[in-house]
């Protein structure tokens, strides 16, 4: 029989007790047939209960059993303590008849192997997942969600004296890898896989076998499985085997977040790289904030998982992955039916925000409005306790610098029609210089956050050309974050931008070093008009004349704003001879020219 580690309270039927009937299944007046005779007599009464065991009248143990017993009536019997030996647990009955008073023996060895799941989630095994076993369904047993990160804990508990061998079976479908620690490297193998049977002691595979020990089972796909513990006396104990298992369901958390319109796919989604794209409509003038019409909605829908199982709660998490301010980017905010609520607001903190939800508010309606630029991850939790059971996020890209009304570019290393912005961009390109060449009037160009070896761009029509996430307000260079901006590189080999007309173009979010001209070795315009710059960096550019970040001249209406300059320089070589009117303007160089400067720092 098996030896148990716990009891259950009383109403409650405990599996692991032994129904016995000392004297036959049958009563006395059965029928007269030889199989259902009593087996030895009608009653007797126990008069020796060895240390280990202990009878019970009933399956619920409510009643200690004491006293007689009749044919036909059982008793329960629960192993205490392991056995040291086969049959070293008897149980001594008396009768009498009319020949006198005689006893007999019932002969037990007590043995037990368990296993017990980490059942609440919780990081161990305990009372509490003991006492929720017997709740498990024999269809499905230890549910456990699918992911591969995850090593779910499990105890193997052995209470066995006798001389043998012990063996872990993994059956059913390739859904669960055993690993005996909880962080295997990674080029670890599985202790086992399906399909496998591991012996204690062989193969580099051990474990305890004195009381209790822990493997780590981990879900990697959907399916069943059973987890057999067995043991095969040898010796004094040959013949005698034991077995404790356990079903095994690994089931899939199909957590999302969409950005639908009637659950259909937006042009705005792209499947490979779970990523939305939002542009920004910043006209000259306008404030921030894109509004509820220009947002993002979102459909939040809760796990695939039978929640009867576990009681399920939902976190929604936002992070700043990239931006150019000191602040995040977003508000979300959830529709009840009634009225917008504004759940998440990280345009003040640029760390983590999250907020619980319940499954039921999961069914609202949810969108997320940009304040400003940049690259936010929007993540949804699901858990049980505090356990993590999965998650699912996308990333929202808010593009803030569109005040033209032209088409729009965009430029990335791996820039061409399979980029992930080329369903809402009219094209996409690697380089800037080929879009700077070939874009008409009034073209926005987004760049993404790289390094770009380029130089010597003739703009010659209205153009924006902004980084991702670049910011059109007055921001002061202390605010703004510069290492996310795409980087200009010249190498010192020509200027980077060349601005002859008077078209009103717009420079943002960038970073210009290494220019090397005669004048402007960064940007050089003349003649120009309504030529803006702001929230750009200008560093180791240099002029052999004016202006080694910027040259200016005649220009009118031109503004520069929220800028950084540092190791620019305007460097002439005189020859010797007295020169009064080149090397001037290290940073910023304006000749006859009307120019605003604002909130820059040199």
């Amino acid at each position: 029989m098996r030896y148990v580690s716990f009891i259950n309270s009383n109403g409650t039927i405990d599996n692991d007790l032994r129904e016995f009937f000392p004297l036959g299944f049958y009563p006395v007046n059965c029928c007269p047939c030889p199989e259902h005779r009593r087996r030895v007599t009608d009653s007797a009464t126990l008069t020796s209960l060895p240390y280990g065991l202990m009878l019970w009248s009933n399956a619920c143990k409510s009643n200690a059993f004491t006293g007689t017993i009749s044919a036909g009536e059982a008793i329960y019997i629960e192993g205490l303590y392991k056995s040291q030996s086969v049959g070293d647990k008897h149980l001594v009955w008396q009768y009498t008849d009319g020949e006198g008073s005689h006893t007999f023996t019932n002969t037990f060895t007590v043995l037990s192997q368990r296993i017990f799941g980490d059942l609440d989630f919780d990081g161990d095994v305990d009372s509490e997942d003991k006492a929720l076993h017997p709740t498990l369904s024999s269809e499905y047993g230890w549910v456990i969600p699918v992911n591969t990160n995850a090593f779910r804990i499990a105890q193997l508990r052995t209470d066995i004296g006798l001389s043998g061998t012990y063996t872990l079976s993994l059956e059913g479908d390739p859904s669960f890898c055993v690993w005996q620690r909880p962080n295997p490297a990674t080029n670890e193998t599985p202790m086992l896989v399906a399909g496998q049977i591991v012996t204690n002691g062989v193969g580099g595979v051990s474990w305890s076998t004195a009381s209790t020990d822990h493997i780590y089972l981990q879900a990697v796909e959907p399916g069943t499985a059973t987890l057999v513990y067995s043991f095969q006396g040898t010796g004094e104990a040959e013949g005698i085997v034991s077995r404790a298992s356990m079903k095994l369901t690994a089931t899939p958390i199909d957590l999302d977040i969409y950005r639908l319109e009637d659950y259909k796919v937006p042009e705005d989604w792209d499947h490979q790289t779970g990523s939305i794209t939002r542009i920004l409509d910043r006209r000259a003038g306008e404030t921030e904030g894109s509004g509820k019409d220009n947002g993002i909605s979102l459909k939040l829908v809760p796990v695939a998982f039978p929640s009867s199982f576990y009681p399920l709660s939902y976190k929604l998490r936002l992070k700043t992955i990239s931006n150019t301010r000191n602040k995040g980017l977003v508000r979300v905010y959830r529709n009840d039916g009634t009225e917008d609520i504004k759940i998440l607001d990280n345009t003040q903190s640029s760390g983590i925000e999250e907020t619980t939800l319940t499954e039921e508010q999961l069914e609202d309606e949810f969108w997320m409005e940009f304040e400003r630029g940049g690259i936010i991850e929007v993540e949804l939790v699901a858990f049980t306790g505090t356990m993590e059971l999965g998650s699912d996020s996308v990333r929202a890209t808010g593009i803030a610098c569109a005040p033209k009304s032209g088409d729009i570019y965009f430029v990335n290393p791996s820039g061409n029609e399979e980029s992930p912005y080329s369903d809402f961009t009219d094209a996409c390109a690697a380089t800037l210089t080929a879009v700077v060449a070939v874009a008409p009037p009034n073209t926005n160009i987004v760049v993404a956050a790289d390094t770009y070896n380029e130089s010597g761009m003739d703009v010659s029509t209205r153009l924006l050309v902004a980084g991702l996430g670049a910011a059109f307000e007055e921001t002061s260079p202390h605010d703004f974050k510069f290492n996310d901006l795409p980087v200009i590189n010249a190498g010192s080999v020509d200027g980077i931008f060349v601005v002859n007309t008077k078209q009103g173009n717009h420079f943002s979010g960038l970073v210009l070093q290494n220019g090397k001209r005669q004048k402007g070795g960064a940007i050089n315009s003349e003649g120009s008009s309504g030529l803006t710059i702001c929230h750009t960096k200008f560093s180791f550019n240099t002029a052999a004349d004016f202006g080694g970040g910027v040259c200016l001249k005649s220009v009118t209406d031109a503004t520069i704003s929220g800028c950084m300059f540092s190791d620019n320089m305007a460097d002439h070589d005189d020859g010797g001879a007295v020169v009064y009117d080149k090397g001037m303007g290290g940073a910023i160089a304006s000749l006859q020219s009307s120019l605003t400067v604002t909130n820059c720092f040199f």
